[in-house]
């Protein structure tokens, strides 16, 4: 369901669930898939069950004796079978303040929402990367439907003019990503179609930058960032994200292009964009994806979307993991 923020003509990848729900990755389901499903009894909590007056006594409800037959999962096709075969997973993507989560996922929200933004911060960095410092300032928003507004102003990553390449290319994406959001949040008046007594009359927005792990096989030495930009847009039930995957050559501080990541492939970025359709297609069922950007990885490439770049708004973000060296067999005529 998409809704509608106010008049704001907001870009399309601005709305997903407010819940940052966790979906069960799509490989783990389609493994599944392959096993048969055994029915469940469906069962009714006790706090859904609504007390009625009634001067006639109700019968009790007998239980089936056996439980309503479950259709099993529609079999993979051939081409899905033969993909993950190969290694190939699609999965859950970035989620914003993963590392607030608990042991079970969720999120502990302060009572007081002052308190808030003293919780966000930046994953802390995995154990054999760094040095990674985030430079961050949380700010007041000047204008009433917006509330908090996390800002990255850059990183310290390290000595030298590379580090300091690095550091302005990531303290330039932050600025520019944000300027999305705070383009139509700019001045009072573009609150006024927002309802201020509603639960979502007043927004906010993040950002967010971590550090994960990353290496191009015979190729230079790499860092790579994954920047956030997240939030609720006043007025709206969805709140949006946008994120970057940010490779850069350790020795010169240069960002790496898509094709330069993707180049041990063997394939130019029109022939990978072929190639990343067909296998979303027959992994998903979707077509049109936007390939924007991409993580090399000593074992393969995890291209990353962010909401409604592979699917629809309930997909949200998505990592598609491709091995190096199942290529060769997907260029043949896997897919």
């Amino acid at each position: 369901m998409v809704i509608v923020v106010g008049d704001v003509a907001a870009p399309h990848w601005w709305l997903h669930a407010r819940t940052f729900a966790r979906r069960a990755p799509v490989a783990l389901a389609l493994t599944l898939a392959l096993t048969a499903c055994a029915g469940t009894d469906a069962e009714v909590e006790a706090d859904d069950v609504v007390p009625v007056e009634s001067a006639t006594p109700v019968a009790p409800v007998i239980p089936p004796t056996a439980a309503p037959a479950v259709p099993s999962p529609e079999p993979l096709n051939a081409e899905a079978q033969a993909l993950i075969a190969l290694g190939v997973l699609l999965t859950d993507g970035f989620s914003p303040h993963d590392h607030m989560r608990d042991a079970d996922g969720l999120i502990d929200w302060p009572a007081n929402n002052e308190d808030v933004p003293s919780l966000f911060g930046d994953p802390p960095v995995p154990e054999g990367l760094g040095p990674l410092a985030v430079r961050s300032e949380i700010r007041r928003w000047p204008i009433s439907c917006i509330e908090w507004h996390r800002v990255v102003l850059g990183a310290d990553v390290g000595t030298g003019s590379a580090a300091a390449r690095i550091e302005a290319e990531i303290a330039r994406v932050a600025e520019e990503t944000r300027e999305r959001f705070l383009s139509s949040y700019g001045v009072e008046a573009d609150c006024d179609d927002v309802d201020p007594t509603s639960a979502t009359g007043v927004g906010d927005s993040y950002q967010e930058l971590a550090e994960e792990p990353c290496a191009i096989p015979g190729g230079p030495r790499v860092r790579c960032f994954v920047l956030a930009d997240h939030g609720y847009p006043p007025g709206a039930a969805h709140t949006y994200l946008y994120h970057h995957q940010l490779v850069f050559d350790v020795a010169t501080g240069q960002r790496l292009s898509l094709e330069q990541i993707i180049a041990p492939a063997g394939l130019d970025l029109e022939a990978m964009t072929d190639v990343v359709n067909e296998v979303v297609a027959a992994i998903a069922g979707r077509w049109d994806v936007t390939l924007r950007q991409a993580r090399p990885t000593e074992d393969g490439i995890v291209f990353g979307f962010s909401p409604y770049e592979a699917g629809s708004f309930a997909d949200y973000t998505q990592d598609l993991f491709i091995p190096w060296d199942a290529f060769p067999a997907i260029v043949g005529g896997v897919v």
